[in-house]
């Protein structure tokens, strides 16, 4: 059981919620925290109604033999959040033990479902990871 005051991991609070709904929570967490409110208001004038989420993928073990399209991942339209740095030629993989071994997060928004959609799909298409293994080379497997 776990009983403190927080937000979910994966950029949920600091990221895709605010997007998606236009109302900051990190901050009235934070405030609760730290004791400084016991209860916090959320302003309902900023209130939006979009679509927002993130995308992770995973690789095979092995030893990454082919990174392409990070840049354009991190410039197509309604993507906020790009965190693939450490995906390196060369980079040994390890065995998959637990979702610290996914890749990314890439956090999009868009104006509603169909929009998000179709970029999850561009993310797609535009990264190519490649891994050498003992059975050949193998790619990305998204989630």
């Amino acid at each position: 059981m776990e009983p403190a005051i927080r937000g979910p991991g994966g950029f949920t609070s600091s990221y895709i919620t605010p997007l998606a709904c236009g109302v900051d929570i990190l901050s009235p967490l934070i405030e609760l925290v730290t004791g400084r409110k016991e209860a916090v208001r959320i302003d309902r004038s900023q209130l939006q109604n979009r679509g927002a989420g993130s995308v992770y993928f995973y690789v095979p073990p092995g030893v990454i033999s082919r990174v392409e399209g990070i840049e354009v991942v991190k410039s197509l339209s309604g993507i906020h959040r790009v965190e693939l740095n450490d995906l390196t030629v060369g980079r040994k993989i390890q065995p998959l033990m637990n979702l610290n071994g996914r890749q990314g997060p890439v956090v999009y928004a868009g104006n509603d479902r169909r929009a998000c959609e179709e970029i999850v799909q561009k993310i797609m298409e535009v990264l190519t990871v490649e891994v050498q293994t003992p059975e050949g080379i193998k790619g990305a497997v998204w989630t």
